[in-house]
């Protein structure tokens, strides 16, 4: 009989977006993590605050801590953001649902 034995490999989660808000007529507005890992944060929408019905709409690559806004147009909708290191090897955790203000 033989065993196997590993060792357990520890990854620090990515930071979430900080300073999150929806502004009237959908201006999602953002900070970037400060974390060298971070790539970009994808923003989801929806008709409902139910996640899975939620659709991806946009990456927003940016620089570190860097304050960022999104269009979001017409219509009522809940949203959310996420970050993701290059590649989407790793993600923060979700924030939202969110709705305008």
């Amino acid at each position: 009989m033989s065993t196997l034995t590993s060792s357990a490999l520890t990854v620090t989660p990515l930071p979430a977006p900080t300073e999150v808000n929806v502004a009237p007529v959908n201006n999602v507005t953002w900070r970037n993590p400060a974390d060298s890992r971070f790539s970009f944060v994808r923003i989801y929408r929806g008709s409902t605050n139910d996640f899975s019905s939620a659709t991806a709409v946009s990456d927003m690559p940016g620089g570190l801590s860097q304050l960022m806004a999104y269009d979001g147009g017409t219509g009522v909708y809940f949203w959310w953001l996420q970050a993701f290191s290059e590649g989407a090897a790793l993600q923060s955790n979700l924030i939202g649902p969110l709705e305008q203000e």
